[in-house]
C-alpha cells in the first residue's frame, strides 16, 4: 500500500484497498521548488493536484497589479477548476511559496478514473462542494469584516500559515496595506 496523507484520507472513503490502489496508479508524485509555478495565468489547466507538502499561493494579474486569491497547505486539492472542467484558459496563477510536493491527475486519467472507480465521482463531488461553501464563506468574511477582523479570522482559522507565508501576501489577500496589517500585527503579538 501507498502511504502518502491522500491515500490515508481516501481508506476512511473508498470501501475497498484494492480501489486505494487502483486509485494511486492514476497519480503522479511531483516536487516543485520555491516559486514554481502549477499553472500560469492565460494557460490551459490541465490537472489537479492533491498538496502532501508545502503551500502554493493562488493570484491573478489585474490592472492594479498582483491580487491574491487564495492559497493552499498540505491536505488541500489545487487546480483552476473552471479552466480544468470546461479546458478553457485559466484566469489565475498557482504557485508554490515553498518547495512543495503533490500528487497531480491529469483532466484524462481522472476521467479514465471516474469510469473505472465509480466511487471516486461521488468523492469528488463532495470535495468540489465542500470547496465552494468553503469560497463562497470566504468571500463572504472578506467583503463584511474590517480589516482587524479578516485578519484575526485568518490568523484564528490559519495559524500554521500565518508563520509559513509572507506578510505581503497575506496583506493582498486580506486586501489591506502592509503596512496596515504590520499595524493589525502589532496589537494582537503584544
Amino acid at each position: 500500500m501507498i502511504e502518502t496523507t491522500l491515500f490515508n484520507l481516501l481508506k476512511k472513503e473508498i470501501p475497498s484497498e484494492f480501489e486505494i490502489e487502483d486509485f494511486a496508479r492514476f497519480f503522479q508524485y511531483k516536487k516543485l521548488e520555491k516559486d514554481e509555478y502549477f499553472i500560469r495565468q492565460g494557460e490551459l489547466c490541465r490537472s489537479v493536484a492533491f498538496i502532501e507538502k508545502g503551500i502554493v499561493l493562488y493570484y491573478k494579474i489585474a490592472d492594479i497589479g498582483q491580487v491574491i486569491c487564495d492559497f493552499a497547505k498540505e491536505g488541500e486539492w489545487i487546480t483552476q477548476y473552471e479552466s480544468f472542467v470546461n479546458q478553457d484558459l485559466s484566469p489565475i496563477s498557482i504557485k508554490t511559496i515553498e518547495p512543495t510536493e503533490i500528487l497531480v491527475i491529469s483532466f484524462d486519467k481522472l476521467q479514465q478514473l471516474y469510469e473505472e472507480v465509480p466511487t471516486v465521482m461521488l468523492l469528488a463531488r463532495k470535495i468540489i462542494e465542500k470547496a465552494f461553501f468553503s469560497s463562497l464563506s470566504r468571500n463572504d468574511e472578506l467583503q463584511n469584516l474590517r480589516a482587524n477582523e479578516r485578519y484575526i479570522k485568518f490568523a484564528q482559522d490559519n495559524p500554521e500559515l500565518v508563520q509559513r507565508i509572507p506578510q505581503y501576501y497575506i496583506a493582498s489577500y486580506l486586501g489591506v496595506a502592509p503596512q496596515s496589517l504590520s499595524r493589525i500585527r502589532k496589537k494582537f503579538i503584544y
